[in-house]
Order: C-alpha cells, then sequence, then structure tokens
C-alpha cells in the first residue's frame, strides 16, 4: 500500500482511541510501504484539536485536509456551514503549526447567488493562507431540500446561477489559481507542488497518474478500483454494518470492466 486516505466525510469527529484503532488494523492487515503516503480528511472544528494534530503527526501523517467550501460569510450562513470562519482560521494555523508537507482544502464554486467578486474574494483568502493545494469543486444540486428550490423560485433564497455563468466562475477559478501559481492537476486539483500527491495519483489516475493502480475501499460509501472495476460500497451505515457481520463483501454497485483504464476517475 503506497497511499492511505481517511475521508471523504469526516473522520476527525472520531474520538483518538478509535483512529488509532483503525490505524493499526491497517498497519496489521496491508503491507504498508516505508514512504507511504497518510491523508487525514476532516472538517475545521474538530480537526482544529491540538492532541488529534499532535498524534496524526507522531504516526507521520503527511496530509490534511480540510472543507472551507467559501469564506463568503452570507453564503456560508446561507448554506448552514457549520463552521465559522474563526474556526478555519484556526484549523489553518494549528496545520502550519504541526508543519504537515501539504495542507490541502476543498472549495466550492457555483454557489446559490455567488458572483465573479466572491470567487476573487475566496482565492484571494487561500492565497493568504498559502495552502499547498485546492480542491476546487462545483457545487451540485441534487441534496438539497424541496423548500431550496422553492424559496430560489419565490425570492426568498439566492438562485443558482445560470449554465453561462457557472462557466464564467469556472473560468475565473482556473484563471486566478493559475495567476496565483498553482498546476490545475486534475479537473479540480490545484496544486502549488510539481509533484502529485501519492493519493491523487494512485486513486484517480489524472494529472501524472498512474492508472494501473488499485485502490481498496474499507468503510461505508468508500469507492475502489480492482481487477479493471471501479465499485462501490454499501451507502447504509446499518446494512453496511449487517453485511460485515455476515461477512459478506458490503457492495452497492460494480461498474462494467472498463476498457480503457483512463476512464476510471469519470466512473469514480
Amino acid at each position: 500500500i503506497n497511499a492511505v486516505y481517511f475521508g471523504g466525510g469526516s473522520p476527525s469527529a472520531l474520538p483518538i482511541k478509535e483512529i488509532k484503532k483503525l490505524i493499526d488494523a491497517i498497519v496489521k492487515c496491508f503491507d504498508i510501504a516505508s514512504n507511504c503516503e497518510w491523508t487525514f480528511e476532516g472538517e475545521p472544528i474538530t480537526l482544529a484539536d491540538n492532541e488529534l494534530m499532535h498524534f496524526l503527526k507522531e504516526r507521520n501523517f503527511a496530509r490534511i485536509s480540510y472543507g472551507i467550501q467559501t469564506f463568503n460569510q452570507s453564503l456560508r450562513e446561507k448554506l448552514q456551514i457549520a463552521s465559522t470562519l474563526d474556526d478555519v482560521e484556526n484549523c489553518s494555523e494549528m496545520a502550519r503549526k504541526y508543519r504537515f508537507d501539504d495542507i490541502n482544502v476543498d472549495m466550492l464554486y457555483y454557489l446559490p447567488g455567488q458572483t465573479v467578486e466572491d470567487i476573487k474574494f475566496d482565492i484571494d483568502n487561500i492565497n493568504r493562507h498559502q495552502y499547498t493545494s485546492v480542491d476546487y469543486y462545483y457545487l451540485s444540486y441534487f441534496g438539497f431540500p424541496k423548500e431550496v428550490f422553492d424559496g430560489m423560485r419565490q425570492g426568498s433564497f439566492p438562485k443558482r446561477p445560470t449554465d453561462l455563468e457557472r462557466y464564467i466562475l469556472h473560468k475565473e477559478v482556473m484563471n486566478l489559481m493559475s495567476i496565483a501559481g498553482n498546476k490545475q492537476v486534475t479537473e479540480h486539483l490545484y496544486s502549488i507542488n510539481s509533484s502529485l500527491s501519492n493519493f491523487y495519483r494512485l486513486c484517480w489516475g489524472g494529472g501524472y497518474g498512474e492508472y494501473s493502480a488499485e485502490t481498496i475501499a474499507l468503510g461505508c460509501s468508500a469507492r475502489g478500483y480492482i481487477d479493471g472495476y471501479s465499485y462501490a460500497n454499501t451507502t447504509n451505515l446499518h446494512q453496511y454494518i449487517r453485511e460485515i457481520e455476515r461477512g459478506e463483501i458490503p457492495l452497492f454497485k460494480v461498474s462494467d470492466r472498463l476498457n480503457e483504464k483512463e476512464n476510471r476517475g469519470i466512473v469514480f
């Protein structure tokens, strides 16, 4: 195993003793390369914990990743993002204090009511913090409740940008991230480093990817790629646990075998 990634979601919500159990089990069950890259993903409130950060550094985690989404306070409130900008500042300071090799953050564009000026504001703040890499995703609206879409129609909630506005926002992200010295390594990943993290190189195959690499998915809803097949684990937590306890492989869906392994990222 050349890379281990704890995430998506927020593993930082787990007690440290549970995180230690998972790490110990991985080390026991797999042949871990001596230079294996360990990544830990979290959300700013629970990740910004001295004991947790110290523990992760002690266990040789090189990468820290956490979601910011936007620095615009108004948009954060509309999207009901739990962490505050103070939490973000605290987490960023702590990550720098422990000198992780790669401090990665998640950002979003195509937010309700978002403008080009909002993108400029967000990227100014990214530059101020000097993160080593940024995952810049567009917001998918399929998870929003019906009342949000009703609010968009009735004017009580900011409207989703048009397709043209989405294109303009995307071009602005690409342009400003490039001006700031970031390389666009995959469709959504920007990095100031010339070398790509092992996680992205092995998992997605993008950029300077290794498309032949296989990935093992552990945990509810995790995605993996083995012998040409992309697969997803059971997404319902309680069902996942029942399948594990019965000794079953907890599969939710499996792709056809890919004729072109370069398509693995799209299938994921």
